[in-house]
């Protein structure tokens, strides 16, 4: 069975329609997971914009968190540094939030295409004008796949059955194999393996990601607690400490 390569997104760093369409093709399979039609979704290029804001805006919140931090520290605010330790488990509990639905829906996702996969197949007319098409196209030629499972199962769509040229479209064509007519009677010619195995490992693939990520925002918040949480225990018991800080005699 081919390996696929995808020699770490570079194809979709240099293709924005390529963006477009694998991500529409992705989200074509996986259908309507929470709610809307099957083809209501957003363009990729406005998800990459909010992503890329959130972050920003991310970005921006843990600096006025550390900042909040810094200064009850230095002015050995007690006030300052209960803000800071509620604030910090808040964005802990956020991020534990996230980890256990990613694994919750990571662990849904195979059910989820296999659901829709073969009706999103089934739409495919093969016109360029069509996105669903176009999409389709598109993750076959990247992930090196042919059909759900193989290159015969798309015997049983409407566009093959309608189409009656013994064929499947050509991005079902090795690379490596030049004036390939997608016939079915070379299948040597064709991508030996399926698309659903591959789409759900390169989604899985993904949530680990954001579930690894989510990990070590975690540690980091935790890590920041306890720092906390010492010098305020250090603060309050120590009473030479504290005697130090208001100015007053010690007896």
């Amino acid at each position: 069975m081919e390996m696929y390569h995808v020699k770490s997104w570079e194809w979709i760093k240099k293709d924005e329609d390529g963006v477009e369409y694998f991500g529409f093709g992705l989200e074509q399979i996986i259908g309507d997971f929470h709610k809307g039609s099957f083809y209501r979704m957003k363009r990729v290029k406005a998800q990459l914009k909010q992503v890329k804001d959130s972050l920003r805006l991310k970005k921006d919140l843990l600096f006025i968190i550390g900042l909040i931090g810094c200064c009850a520290t230095i002015r050995e605010s007690r006030c300052g540094l209960a803000t800071f330790v509620v604030i910090l488990l808040l964005v802990f509990i956020t991020e534990v939030v996230v980890v256990i639905l990613g694994y919750v829906y990571r662990a849904k996702v195979e059910d989820e295409v296999d659901r829709t996969i073969t009706r999103v197949y089934d739409e495919y007319n093969g016109t360029y004008p069509d996105a669903a098409s176009r999409a389709i196209d598109y993750v076959q030629r990247q992930l090196h796949c042919c059909g759900i499972h193989n290159y015969s199962d798309w015997v049983k769509t409407r566009w093959y059955i309608e189409a009656k040229n013994n064929s499947v479209p050509l991005s079902c064509c090795r690379a490596s194999i030049n004036n390939c007519t997608g016939s079915i009677s070379r299948p040597t010619d064709l991508y030996s393996e399926g698309c659903e195995a591959l789409v759900v490992k390169k989604l899985q693939e993904i949530m680990m990601y954001v579930i690894w990520a989510a990990l070590a925002f975690a540690a980091i918040q935790l890590l920041g607690m306890l720092c906390a949480c010492i010098v305020l225990c250090r603060r309050s018991r120590d009473p030479v400490y504290e005697l130090l800080i208001t100015g007053g005699t010690y007896a």
